[in-house]
């Protein structure tokens, strides 16, 4: 199953979110997402407290954004 973390779940607004299947792909992503466009230094893209925090706001997801139907109780429609 992918897994998925949103800019939007780390209190960022740029809408980008990173998919990967493995949690090693997720977490490159991330980083090189974090280090390029939101200024966050290497060194802090790799600490260990910004792993855990990126790990912390992961999703696992089976069907694409695309593919899922709205429930009555969601604060967003996808």
């Amino acid at each position: 199953m992918p897994l998925t973390l949103s800019c939007a779940d780390m209190g960022y607004t740029c809408g980008y979110e990173v998919v990967g299947d493995t949690m090693e792909d997720l977490l490159k992503s991330t980083r090189e997402h974090a280090v390029d466009l939101h200024n966050v230094s290497e060194e802090i893209a790799t600490s260990p407290e910004k792993l855990e925090e990126w790990k912390g706001a992961i999703k696992q997801t089976s069907r694409p954004p695309q593919a899922r139907t709205s429930r009555p109780d969601d604060p967003e429609p996808h």
